[in-house]
């Protein structure tokens, strides 16, 4: 996926507002955390034929799955965390799809998910198809988040996966590591007095 017409694209994916923008307006001081200084993260196995690396500026874990023949990589997982001040749930819930409904994505699906027992915890994940540079992408963006009133103690997490379409069925079970890994590691993290039990969602949105 090279030359002007693919970069368009890339860019456009790159304009969408995700939600953890949108979730900067709402609280403050919403900072990036360097990987290296995620403990959980660092602990997390990755399942066979994966490997992992972090962006240049050490604030994005970044997996791939592949490569692809014509260039590119069969699927792709990120994770960015965030610290932050304020609470977060009502902007979690109501703009969950957000990203997708600006890529024009298809059978979208977004729904809150599970949390410990625990004040101004929240998680949601949102699905769907989206079309890049001529391919079909299965795209889920998982979001957790745990309020806090004292500066700089809230944490945001956003994970995001990418499957080519044609290879969902294949990989589904790795995501479902993948994410199992991220959304039990978090919930360690703010020493959860219930741990929930993991949201498996191994299945593709319905078709577009």
């Amino acid at each position: 996926m090279t030359g002007p017409a693919s970069d368009a694209e890339w860019r456009r994916l790159a304009a969408a507002t995700s939600l953890a923008e949108l979730i900067g307006r709402h609280v403050d001081d919403l900072t990036a955390i360097a990987i290296d200084d995620i403990g959980w993260l660092g602990n997390l196995s990755m399942p066979d034929g994966w490997r992992q690396w972090r962006t240049p500026d050490g604030l994005v874990r970044l997996a791939v799955y592949g490569p692809r023949p014509g260039g590119g990589w069969e699927a792709t997982d990120t994770v960015s965390v965030f610290a932050c001040t304020g609470t977060l749930p009502e902007t979690l819930s109501h703009n969950a799809d957000t990203m997708l409904r600006q890529l024009n994505a298809t059978g979208v699906r977004a729904y809150p998910l599970d949390t410990p027992a625990i004040p101004g915890v929240a998680a949601v994940r949102a699905s769907g198809y989206i079309a890049v540079a001529g391919r079909s992408l299965w795209a889920r963006f998982n979001t957790y988040a745990a309020g806090s009133a004292e500066p700089g103690r809230g944490r945001l997490v956003q994970h995001s996966s990418f499957v080519d379409a044609a290879r969902f069925l294949r990989l589904g079970a790795d995501i479902a590591t993948l994410t199992d890994g991220v959304q039990q590691g978090f919930w360690s993290s703010i020493d959860a007095a219930t741990t929930p039990t993991p949201a498996h969602d191994n299945s593709p949105p319905p078709a577009p």
